[in-house]
């Protein structure tokens, strides 16, 4: 549900409309954090809301409410929406939430700041465009950057409340309504939404208050371990340290980004360990956590707690392992670290948050069984995974076997122990400044010295030819995908051949069924390997299209990889995969990103660091004959998955 409140188009190159912004952002900013605050309570009544300013066409800009609620709480949440609205009208933010809000928009544009010799030339280009299209100014950020610093400051609440009442009127106000089409789900009239509307306005609502802790993230400093055995690599730039506790650190200072520290940590295990019965509360478990926060603070006081700090750290359970992913600007890496150790050790478990939760996800799947796009990925999922227990989609009934002690406890021992961590840290860092951090907050956390490794829960792709056909919707219009898998040798050469032969196949699909056919805007042609727990690949092809010319372009796959295998390829897709490859090669190599991701595969597999360097061997050495021969190896006529979806209006006729 969307409430627009129409206005006139505003100029916007004087100081003077700059500084109207600023304050449209923290009015905007302090109420979105207000609604995502309510989605955390039990029975909330919206799944999510936003309020945002813009311009909807050239000629015209809007103030918008809005956000998306259960199929029978439209109502309920449109008054919810508007009682928000109507407690800035009466009460106005307080103090506190203003200077919250200057702060992280301060330190928004801070961090842009830090990066301006950094930028991407499709930032420029955007600006260039709308600058060239509606007029907007374009003075560069070392100016902006100092309009910030200048006007921010003196901005009042007074100001930002009284917005409010400019925007939430009663005139010139569009509400849009949208849902699913269903028995039992109607939509309100339109006079029951001025009735609504009219309930509203005639109530006194209670002042938001805002609770703010002062208490430190980490109380007591845990007990630092010493670095046993420092290691370089310089070729790479790296370091690499082994603490008492048994956690390995690789380090790799670069100048890609000014502000930015990537860091990931991983460990075997995963939730292959856990049984079938608690697996459900296993992969739900870092979800559901992360909505209760962090050690003594609730997911709002942490959010509240980080306000003008660029820092995130997201654990992860996956089916083989664990670990977190983050970042963090190199002013705040102390606080990236206190997160660390509490993500470890003090998972928080609060009940009203899980409900809260659990609602929301209620909400989102009542309607996903209708959604042909989850149809088709449900029935991929399943067919792929030979209907195992564990590839069981999202459904209300699974939800129903979620667990807030049972994920806690999952949790508390995939993270109980952190001897066969290891942690990547790459990115704007001076290892002499990392290192007490990495000894106290790395060192201090437990070692039970488990020597884990994951287990084999007997996921398996299925043997022969299968081929699935679901009708879901009414648009006309077609998915496919033809997905082949067989055993693998895990090595890098076989690796490379097989991404280098399925980019090969990518751009001749592309050519014929996208510009000869006319028969699909895109198609997608990729490939993926496992070394664990077998090792094994799959490659994937995938096109939308009419659903009259489904088949006739599925012809068209299989000749053009019946030709990959009997002809082979020419050099010009040779050339063309293989320029490609040094782009990309060339381009990822001044990415904090990549090498976060390269170190992390060579450590996980226990190879050598060195071979990041050599791509370019490979990408030298592919031939033509090493393009046909991956086809012919991975290619199996014999054995792959085929899933169509068609509307439901074409049941019988896809033939």
């Amino acid at each position: 549900m969307s409430i627009y409140y129409k206005q006139p188009v505003r100029e916007e190159g004087t100081e003077a409309a700059y500084r109207q912004s600023l304050v449209e952002s923290l009015y905007n900013g302090m109420l979105n954090a207000r609604l995502s605050e309510l989605t955390k309570k039990p029975d909330a009544p919206f799944l999510y809301g936003n309020s945002g300013q813009g311009r909807f066409i050239r000629t015209k800009e809007f103030y918008y409410l809005g956000g998306g609620v259960k199929e029978d709480g439209i109502l309920r949440g449109l008054e919810a929406l508007l009682t928000e609205g109507a407690r800035v009208q009466q009460h106005g933010f307080t103090q506190t939430e203003l200077e919250r809000e200057k702060v992280e928009m301060l330190r928004g544009m801070e961090r842009t700041y830090e990066e301006r010799d950094k930028l991407q030339s499709r930032g420029f280009a955007s600006e260039y465009i709308r600058h060239y299209l509606t007029g907007e100014p374009i003075p560069g950020i070392e100016y902006e950057y100092g309009l910030y610093q200048k006007l921010l400051p003196g901005i009042q609440l007074e100001e930002v409340n009284r917005l409010a009442g400019e925007w939430i009127t009663d005139h010139d106000r569009v509400i849009l309504l949208d849902g699913p089409e269903k028995e039992g789900v109607e939509m309100p009239t339109e006079e029951a939404l001025a009735e609504a509307i009219a309930r509203v306005a005639q109530v006194q609502v209670a002042a938001y208050e805002d609770r703010v802790s002062d208490q430190p993230l980490v109380e007591t400093l845990p007990q630092a371990a010493e670095i046993v055995q420092e290691t370089q690599v310089s070729e790479l730039g790296v370091t690499e340290w082994a603490l008492g506790n048994g956690v390995k650190v690789v380090l790799k200072p670069t100048d890609f980004k000014n502000d930015q520290v990537l860091f990931s940590a991983f460990s075997p295990g995963g939730h292959s360990l856990v049984s079938d019965k608690d697996y459900v509360s296993a992969t739900s478990a870092v979800s559901v956590l992360r909505e209760s926060g962090v050690g003594a603070f609730d997911l709002v006081a942490l959010q509240k707690k980080l306000a003008g700090k660029a820092v995130g750290v997201s654990p992860w359970i996956g089916d083989l392992q664990e670990g977190m992913n983050g970042s963090a600007s190199p002013k705040d890496l102390e606080t990236l670290f206190q997160l660390i150790y509490l993500s470890f050790t003090a998972p928080r478990k609060d009940t009203t948050a899980f409900l809260a939760y659990k609602e929301r996800m209620l909400g989102m799947l009542k309607n996903r069984s209708a959604d042909p796009r989850a149809a088709f990925g449900d029935t991929l999922q399943v067919t792929l995974a030979q209907h195992h227990y564990r590839a069981r989609p999202w459904s209300e009934a699974l939800l129903e076997e979620m667990d807030l002690d049972r994920s806690l406890e999952v949790y508390r021992d995939r993270f109980a122990d952190a001897s066969d961590f290891i942690f990547v840290f790459v990115g704007n860092l001076d290892t002499a400044q990392v290192k007490p951090l990495v000894k106290t907050y790395l060192g201090g956390l437990p070692a039970l010295h488990r020597n884990e490794t994951w287990k084999d829960v007997g996921v398996r792709p299925p043997e022969g030819v299968l081929e699935k056909i679901v009708r879901k919707g009414l648009e006309p219009k077609s998915n496919t995908r033809i997905v082949f898998t067989g055993p693998f040798e895990w090595t890098r050469q076989n690796r490379y051949d097989l991404d280098a032969m399925t980019q090969v196949l990518g751009i001749k699909l592309r050519e014929v069924m996208r510009e000869d056919m006319g028969g699909t805007y895109g198609v997608g042609v990729w490939e993926s390997t496992s070394r664990y727990p077998r090792e094994g690949y799959s490659i994937n092809v995938s096109f939308g299209c009419s659903p009259e010319r489904v088949n006739e372009l599925m012809e068209a796959v299989f000749a053009q990889v019946d030709s990959l295998k009997r002809v082979g390829t020419t050099d010009v897709y040779l050339n063309k995969v293989k320029e490609s490859q040094r782009r990309g090669r060339e381009v990822a190599m001044k990415e904090n990103g990549f090498w976060r991701g390269a170190l992390e595969s060579v450590y996980e597999h226990g190879q050598d660091p060195l071979t990041i360097l050599t791509y370019n061997e490979l990408v030298e050495g592919l031939t033509l004959e090493a393009v046909q021969k991956a086809a012919q190896k991975y290619f199996d006529m014999r054995n792959y998955v085929r899933v169509v979806l068609y509307p439901e209006t074409m049941e019988g006729r896809e033939e």
